[in-house]
Formats: C-alpha cells, sequence, structure tokens
C-alpha cells in the first residue's frame, strides 16, 4: 500500500525508498503465499482458489476495484481542479452515481430472487458501466454539468448490477464452510484492485499531463506565425504576460484533461476485459441463486 501511494509522488522506481518498499511487498507476498499454502487451517486459504468461480470472481472483483476508485479518485479532481466546481457542488454531481447504484442493487436482488442468472445480470452492469465511462472520455472543458450528471447516473448503474450478482457468483460453487474464507479472498481482492487502481489512474494522469503539456506548449512561442495569428484574431497582445498566462492556465488545463480522458480511457477497456472473464463463471443450480453470504458484503 505504501508502495502504491507513494509511487506516483516519488516517480516509482527513480526513488530508492520506492525499490525498497517493492521488494519488500514481493518478499511479503511469497512468504503469505507458502504460508498459507503449507498450513493446515491458514488465517486465508489460497487453496480456493482452486475453484473456477472464486478464482475468476476474485480477479473480476479486483478489476472492478480498478474500475470504481479509479473512477472517484480522478473525477472530483477534475471538477474541482479543471471545472472550477467548489467541493459541495461537485459532490452534488457526483451523488447520481451513488443513487443509481443503490437503484440497481435493489434492482439486482429482486432479479436474483425470481431466479434470474446473475451472470446476465453482471453484463449488463458491465454494460452500463462501460457506456458511462466511454461518454466520460468525450469530456472537455466546456462541458455542462448534465453532462457530468447523467454519465455518473449510468455508471452508478453497472455498479449496483455487478456488485451483488458477481458476489453471489464467486460463491455459489464453494461449500458452506468455505463460503467465510472464499469471502477473506474476495474482499482481499477488491481491496488491492482498489489500491492498484487508484495509483495506476493518478500515474496516466500525471504523466499524460506532462506529455501534452510538453507537445501543446511547444507551439506558444513568438515565432510561430500561427499562433501569432491566433492571438491577433482573439484581440490579445502577444507578448512575455500573454505566453505566461497561457502556458500556466490555458495549456495545463487542457494537458490535464488530457491526461484525465486517457484515465477514463484505461478504466473503460477495464469493464471490456471484465467481459470475457465473467463469460467463464459457472451459472449457479436453480436452488442456489441468491443465497451468496450477503453478510460478507460489507466486510
Amino acid at each position: 500500500q505504501g508502495m502504491l501511494s507513494l509511487g506516483d509522488q516519488d516517480n516509482w522506481f527513480s526513488s530508492r525508498t520506492i525499490i525498497i518498499l517493492t521488494i519488500c511487498a514481493i518478499l511479503g507476498m511469497l512468504f503469505f503465499v507458502w504460508r498459507s499454502l503449507s498450513t493446515p487451517y491458514p488465517v486465508v486459504d489460497l487453496r480456493l482458489l482452486k475453484d473456477r468461480n472464486l478464482s475468476i470472481g476474485s480477479m473480476g472483483i479486483g478489476i472492478f476495484g480498478l474500475a470504481l476508485f479509479g473512477t472517484m479518485v480522478i473525477l472530483p479532481i477534475m471538477l474541482e481542479g479543471l471545472m472550477r466546481y467548489e467541493a459541495f457542488t461537485a459532490g452534488l454531481v457526483m451523488a447520481p452515481q451513488g443513487i443509481g447504484a443503490m437503484i440497481a442493487m435493489m434492482f439486482a436482488g429482486r432479479m436474483l430472487g425470481r431466479g434470474v442468472n446473475p451472470r446476465n445480470i453482471v453484463l449488463v452492469g458491465i454494460a452500463f458501466g462501460a457506456f458511462g465511462t466511454y461518454l466520460t472520455t468525450l469530456y472537455n472543458l466546456d462541458i455542462s454539468m448534465a453532462w457530468v450528471i447523467w454519465p455518473s447516473f449510468i455508471r452508478g448503474i453497472g455498479f449496483g448490477l455487478v456488485t451483488i450478482p458477481l458476489f453471489t457468483l464467486a460463491f455459489t460453487t464453494l461449500k458452506k464452510a468455505q463460503q467465510a474464507e472464499g469471502s477473506g479472498i474476495f474482499n482481499l481482492m477488491r481491496t488491492l484492485g482498489g489500491s492498484i487502481g487508484i495509483a495506476i489512474v493518478s500515474t496516466v494522469v500525471t504523466q499524460e499531463t506532462q506529455v501534452g503539456w510538453n507537445q501543446m506548449g511547444g507551439v506558444i512561442n513568438p515565432f510561430n506565425p500561427a499562433f501569432y495569428r491566433y492571438l491577433t484574431a482573439a484581440g490579445l497582445t502577444p507578448g512575455p504576460t500573454t505566453w505566461q498566462v497561457l502556458g500556466n492556465v490555458v495549456v495545463y488545463d487542457q494537458a490535464n484533461m488530457r491526461g484525465t480522458l486517457d484515465a477514463f480511457m484505461l478504466v473503460f477497456y477495464g469493464f471490456l476485459v471484465l467481459i470475457p472473464l465473467i463469460m467463464f463463471l459457472k451459472k449457479p443450480p436453480a436452488d442456489s441463486t441468491g443465497s451468496a453470504p450477503s453478510a460478507h458484503l460489507s466486510e
């Protein structure tokens, strides 16, 4: 967690601290795996990953955590930093995502109770999540508030339709006595996916912002005739002050938006990767649909 949190700030493996933390993380993970496989009653029994539904479901919830937490990190930064929203306004604009998720969870529970194949519900949820995320890749600095609200609501519906049915699919082939240990693995993967997702999208935003700054900033100079004509047409006076304002404000905002859109596109690809994974999950028996341990949802 420390390596993922500090990596983007310290330029990843250019920092000795990050290298040390990475080595410690790898050694710790190897020891954890060895201990779990060599102990008769481990805290987290990795042998349960032999179950196809649990292993694929855990992988799926990890990617889902990347999409969920990655989006929740970069969207408020974009709203407050680039769109100049106040914190309260940004919170209100993002609220429809939670509302959509709440409605979708209730709907998913009803569908599971009626015997609908949870795999189909998850696929519909992925479609909603992917579509809502794709809409965010079309953003620019001039979008209206509605362009933030509706994609957030659609994405929230997707998140709500995925969560409970994916839990159901992951646990449906486990024995009752194994479900508590299986939930530990499942929730661990969700947490790791979220941590990795936050680190990845933060890195993408930072790196692509720098790339955009270098590319777009190069045209802001007094020797570029096209840029000189643009200033004249806009009624601006070419000079050092103009270069500074455009470079520090306009170009940075455009470059930052470009980096943010690239991060949203990465999340969109994450949703697409989920589709073939879900297709490999076994359909639960007719008498077990909706019987996943709901108590573990809050763990």
